[in-house]
């Protein structure tokens, strides 16, 4: 997470969501075609899910002061087939978690796997 506002961020709660784009399965192809995998977009493809992580930390635990920068290592073990994922990260915002809506900061990464044989 870059911070590039003016103010300090106190982070409390992230998100982190690991997907499978390649290779795809049948199936999924199939349920692609079909319609069944887009939400409202095209870009709201609804990968397969290989797992996802919620962190938490206390009150004025995680801040990331004005043009700092906040980088969370996680270890994720994926199968040896696994060609390519999707890893998108979400950092709430605490000043904005309001029920069920929520504001804060997102970012999708794609990796291609190198595997050595």
């Amino acid at each position: 997470m870059q911070n590039n506002s003016n103010v300090k961020v106190d982070i409390q709660d992230a998100f982190f969501l690991m997907q499978q784009i390649a290779p795809l399965s049948d199936e999924f192809v199939e349920a692609y075609n079909a319609g069944a995998l887009v939400d409202e977009s095209p870009d709201s493809i609804q990968w397969p899910i290989l797992d996802e992580v919620e962190l938490s930390w206390e009150r004025n635990e995680l801040i990331v002061e004005p043009g700092e920068s906040h980088r969370e290592t996680l270890d994720f073990v994926v199968s040896k087939n696994v060609e390519s994922v999707r890893v998108y990260t979400y950092f709430y915002n605490p000043n904005y978690l309001q029920g069920e809506t929520s504001e804060g900061w997102e970012a999708i990464t794609a990796y291609d796997l190198a595997r050595k044989d």
